[in-house]
């Protein structure tokens, strides 16, 4: 699946891209983000009692950072892929 968002930070707009695909080997969702701040992460996502939760790291301001959003599905969405 590919997204594109476009988000209002406290600092200004950013437009990010976001692939989501699935390994078969290690049975994992993983997600591709790009931004236009420049700033690039690979992160696994879980989909689990109704919500993905996406566990990422990457680098901002040269130093190692985590997020961990959680997003609750809605309209019809489920976590068995449908």
């Amino acid at each position: 699946m590919i997204s594109l968002y476009n988000i209002m930070y406290p600092n200004g707009a950013v437009q990010e891209l976001s692939v989501y695909g699935y390994d078969p080997e290690t049975k994992a969702y993983w997600n591709y983000d790009f931004d236009s701040t420049g700033l690039n992460s690979v992160g696994q996502v879980v989909f689990k009692d109704g919500s993905w939760t996406h566990v990422w790291s990457f680098k901002m301001g040269g130093k190692p950072a985590r997020l961990r959003p959680v997003d609750a599905l809605s309209g019809g969405q489920s976590d068995k892929g449908t």
